[in-house]
């Protein structure tokens, strides 16, 4: 784990977040992709940004976006295709109320995807949550998700402003092999912030509550294949990252969990330049309830079979500057995350997880008349993970540093025509990788196909090189249409250990994405 001592000073040193002072009339969040996370930073803390001077505008846009990973943790599909309807907007009523939010449809297509019958994906993480069925028999799933968030910030005095922040998704999601899970997912959530500005500086808290539910069937077309005798297609249930058993309620059963957050925040403004910052806890307890003895299920805590409490701590530091021709931004956040379940049977737990990450980025944007000459932005995050199963004897520690740059400009501008093209890097580095197993059972397909290819994976040094070109064409002083391409290749830096059930060499994960937006 990252050393306590230092995680303490930056705790002591957390005053900074998201925002600047603006020399400039106003700020088109719809144009320039140097602000493209501003929209997002509003839904998190919009009372550091209730007086900024955005423009209002509307931005549509639709996009297609594909992955194929050839070489990839096991819990991740082979390939994952992605249809994207985006809608997103901020206008401000006058000059004490602000509206803004956005709407969000995916819809998904994965190919060869196995070792899990749940919503989660090992893409972006080492260790699913614990309290999953899988079978190890890969298949294709079909899924579509919803998202609607906005919001309001309104100034009731000189010095005191309130926001409120509304968010609503939805999921569903089924395989389609054997065995078949069909799923539907629904999150509602909403946070209220209290704000106080005196002169140059400005404090802010927020609470907020939510509400997260799984309802889970599952059938098979042919139950002869529910059986040991066919491993590749029975379904199992992970209580960790290690042990594995049987449980009935694979065919029905629900999930809830009731999170909770509370947060405070500073800014300090200047005449050019801001310091701010803000702190977030995030708690809830994820509980699996099994059906009753009449087949029937429902929320009961006589039900729970199963329990996963989970706590994050959120901090992000960040100064930004807006000078006539030269804008920059430096941040830097940290993250710690705490996971343990509960089994109702055995009273008592078997998993742990903590995760720690501490990152730095810093951006630079240089224009001209609203014209971007060049920008460039770099990044650098290391993450440490552990995840220890007491009753699968699994003890997996990791620690990879992740190092991003990007630079772009623009090639080319004429009239109501701009190209814009950046290139990126993004370097994975293993620096530690440790992982304990004992043999507890004659049943070691999990730890043979699961545990062990996913821990040479994060043993593996990646580069992602990426293109990204944006064709902008001006209809007029209030409508805009761009054309985004994207595409970047990964590979691996360095031959694998095959003997843990991965080989990397000579495979490459390509990328692709390309995007119409309409802004007005």
């Amino acid at each position: 784990m990252l050393n306590k001592r230092g995680c303490i000073v930056i705790l002591l040193a957390f005053w900074a977040n998201l925002s600047w002072a603006q020399l400039k009339d106003s700020v088109d969040l719809s144009q320039n992709t140097y602000h493209k996370n501003s929209l997002q930073n509003l839904l998190a803390q919009p009372l550091l940004y209730s007086q900024y001077r955005y423009k209002n505008f509307t931005q549509s846009s639709v996009a297609f976006v594909q992955e194929k990973r050839r070489f990839k943790r096991v819990q991740t599909p082979l390939k994952n295709t992605e249809w994207r309807f985006n809608t997103k907007g901020l206008y401000a009523i006058n000059s004490r109320l602000r509206l803004y939010g956005k709407f969000l449809f995916t819809k998904s297509f994965e190919k060869d995807l196995g070792y899990t019958l749940g919503l989660e994906r090992s893409t972006n993480r080492p260790v699913l949550d614990p309290h999953y069925f899988f079978a190890p028999k890969k298949a294709d799933w079909e899924s579509q998700f919803y998202q609607i968030a906005g919001g309001a910030t309104y100034l009731l005095s000189k010095n005191w402003s309130f926001a409120l922040n509304v968010g609503y998704e939805n999921q569903q999601a089924y395989r389609l092999q054997d065995p078949r899970p069909e799923i539907t997912a629904a999150f509602y959530k909403a946070n209220a912030h209290l704000g106080y500005t005196q002169g140059k500086h400005k404090i802010a808290a927020q609470v907020g509550i939510g509400r997260r539910t799984e309802n889970h069937q599952s059938l098979y077309v042919d139950d002869a294949l529910n059986s040991p005798a066919y491993p590749d297609t029975f379904t199992q249930f992970s209580s960790g990252y290690g042990l594995v058993t049987f449980n009935e309620s694979y065919f029905k059963h629900l999930r809830r969990e009731i999170p909770k957050t509370w947060g405070f925040a500073y800014q300090y403004s200047a005449t050019s330049w801001a310091l701010s910052g803000a702190y977030t806890y995030h708690t809830g307890v994820s509980k699996l309830y099994a059906a009753d003895a009449n087949n029937q299920i429902y929320y009961d805590e006589s039900l729970v079979s199963h329990a996963y409490r989970k706590e994050k701590q959120n901090l992000r530091i960040q100064a930004d500057y807006e000078g006539n021709k030269l804008d920059a931004s430096w941040g830097l956040h940290y993250k710690h995350t705490q996971g343990d379940n509960y089994i109702e049977q055995a009273e008592g737990q078997n998993f742990r997880l903590t995760e720690e990450q501490i990152g730095f980025n810093l951006k630079l944007l240089r224009e001209e008349r609203e014209r971007i000459l060049w920008q460039t932005q770099a990044n650098m995050n290391l993450f440490v993970g552990e995840y220890i199963d007491l009753l699968g004897y699994t003890h997996k520690e990791i620690q990879t540093l992740v190092t991003e740059i990007e630079i772009g400009r623009t090639i080319y501008q004429k009239n109501n025509h701009n190209l814009f093209v950046a290139l990126q890097s993004l370097y994975s580095h293993a620096l530690q990788q440790k992982l304990d197993w004992q043999q507890v059972t004659e049943n070691t397909t999990f730890i043979d196909e699961v545990v062990f290819p996913d821990h040479a994976y994060e043993r593996t040094n990646r580069l992602l090189t990426g293109l990204t070109a944006a064709y902008t064409r001006s209809i007029d002083n209030e409508r805009s249409l761009r054309l985004r391409l994207q595409y970047a290749l990964e590979t691996a830096l360095h031959p694998v250990d095959k003997n843990l059930n991965f080989d990397a060499n000579n495979k490459i994960n390509s990328f692709v994405g390309f995007c119409i937006t309409l802004s007005y």
